[in-house]
């Protein structure tokens, strides 16, 4: 019998590390509707970051020319949620203002 998850894959990233900001895998989860970032350090262990509180909007396509989806990172624009930036968004990769 397979095992059945509470939430949905959605897809995968790379990040950094909040605590070392090691550059790490990780996987972008959907689950009641948020949208987290779930990310695994091998010295800090996993650490699971809600980066969008509406999981819809998160959804919608990327704007032409926005590259928003490259990193993920939360503007005031894309969620009314805040997140350090270095929990969401590898440095020196986005293109959007708040990364710079």
């Amino acid at each position: 019998m397979s095992k059945v998850r509470p939430y949905l894959f959605y897809d995968s990233a790379v990040s950094v590390c909040t605590t070392c900001l090691m550059r790490v895998e990780a996987k972008i989860l959907i689950q009641d509707e948020r949208v987290y970032l779930e990310k695994w350090c091998p010295e800090h262990g996993r650490e699971r970051v809600l980066i969008a509180d509406d999981a819809a909007y998160y959804r919608l396509p990327a704007r032409p020319g926005s590259s928003h989806r490259n990193c993920h990172a939360i503007s005031r624009h894309h969620s009314a949620t805040v997140v350090r930036m270095t929990a969401a968004c590898v440095p020196n990769t986005c293109s959007m203002p708040a990364c710079r």
